[in-house]
């Protein structure tokens, strides 16, 4: 039975059934049921294209607990009885409220795109601090590079001054056994990178670096920049 033809007896009945006021007529009682059916399924899409945000800022005094939210609630009812109230578009969302109110919500997208570019500015200094322990590296090999081409040619003039002069003396063999050092030593992670490079002239000779290292050059590559990268982060 519809609530248009019920009678005044029915739809007193069904609204205490319901919890609803059993005052008026008909018409009263009709217009009282429908509401209650149309809350219960929901609002309709044009009802939810209508709806925003409210958005209400004061300030209150400072106190405990229980005073901030007894101040907060009259500010609030101050800001409601004698502030305008404005509707605003923030990135095509609709807000209601103050003016205070309005600028906050306006400041949380902000806030969101700036902690995104920190998020990226975070991933950028990541990788220039890979690079600049990179470039540490290189200059410390470099370094250590020149260092060693001195012994060289130290050790190439106190051996020719052996050899040709015959007049060397006992710092030229100190030089000598210096020089010696460097040339016929190992780096492991410098001869790696001369397999990665291609610098030598007889190409890629893996078996004679296995020997003499005890390792793969690609594996050495491989655990080098690795430590590079780990000490970055």
């Amino acid at each position: 039975m519809s609530s248009k033809s019920a009678s005044l007896q029915d739809l007193r009945r069904q609204c205490t059934a319901l919890n609803l006021s059993t005052g008026g007529n008909n018409a009263t009682l009709s217009t009282r049921l429908q509401d209650r059916t149309q809350a219960s399924l929901g609002p309709s899409k044009e009802q939810e294209q209508l709806e925003c945000d409210a958005v209400l800022m004061t300030r209150s005094e400072v106190g405990d607990q229980e005073e901030r939210k007894g101040d907060a609630k009259s500010v609030f009812r101050k800001a409601l009885d004698e502030e305008d109230l404005h509707v605003g578009n923030v990135r095509a969302k609709l807000f209601v409220g103050n003016c205070h109110g309005l600028n906050l919500a306006e400041l949380m997208p902000r806030v969101h795109v700036l902690e995104e570019e920190v998020a990226t500015q975070k991933e950028e200094i990541i990788l220039l601090k890979i690079k600049v322990i990179w470039l540490e590296d290189r200059v410390s090999s470099l370094t250590m590079c020149l260092h060693a081409y001195k012994l060289l040619r130290n050790r190439f003039i106190s051996t020719f001054k052996i050899n040709k002069l015959a007049n060397a003396i006992e710092v030229d063999r100190k030089i000598i056994a210096a020089g010696d050092g460097w040339a016929h030593g190992g780096d492991a992670v410098v001869d790696a990178q001369l397999h990665e490079s291609e610098t030598r002239d007889g190409g890629h000779d893996f078996e004679a670096y296995e020997k003499l290292c005890g390792i793969n050059p690609w594996i050495v590559l491989f655990i080098s920049k690795s430590i590079l990268t780990t000490s970055a982060a």
